[in-house]
């Protein structure tokens, strides 16, 4: 299970921005740390046992809601 201390949340500049706003855009990495994954069934069956799973990250530009439609 994760948990907040398993959580990393990156905002970086992304050299992005919208036409007409004339402000830049971050990019947001959300990033899973530390992860203990535990084999439920295989640990019974083979005697396999809980790992830290590698880092996962995933990325996308952030979104200005301010101005989108109501």
């Amino acid at each position: 299970r994760a948990t907040e201390e398993n959580i990393e949340i990156v905002l970086s500049g992304a050299g992005l921005g919208f036409v007409g706003l004339g402000k830049p855009v971050p990019m947001v990495t959300v990033r899973f740390v530390d992860v203990e994954f535990d084999f439920i069934v295989l640990s019974g069956l083979a005697g396999f046992t809980s790992f830290t799973m590698p880092p996962l990250s995933a990325s996308a530009p952030a979104e200005d809601m301010a101005n989108g439609p109501s």
